[in-house]
């Protein structure tokens, strides 16, 4: 099953009968340039975003907002971060509650 923008996840735990829905948003990885030491993709539009990378000696997370128009950059090289070839990673998007929509890098 593959799980698209717009679809949604209801979870409920029995015990104290809570329901909780997760609408799964537009969230995407498109590129990751070692070069230039950057990667980005899409998001809604001004989020909060969580970015988690690894390279072979070290992790990095930092938050940005993605732009208006619903694209977001991360700039590893502002943070003293070398994202290299291999580099692995993820961006998060977190509700009010700690609801998590996740996109790992591929």
């Amino acid at each position: 099953m593959d799980l698209l923008p717009g679809n949604y996840i209801t979870v409920t735990d029995n015990f104290s009968n809570v329901v909780k829905v997760l609408t799964l948003p537009n969230l995407t990885i498109d590129y990751l340039d070692p070069v230039n030491d950057v990667a980005g993709g899409l998001a809604p539009a001004d989020t909060r975003l969580s970015i988690n990378f690894n390279n072979q000696q070290e992790g990095i997370q930092f938050d940005l907002f993605s732009e208006s128009n619903g694209t977001w950059e991360a700039d590893f090289g502002a943070h003293d971060f070398d994202l290299q070839p291999g580099s692995s990673g993820n961006v998060r998007i977190s509700d009010a509650d700690g609801d998590a929509t996740q996109v790992d890098d591929m």
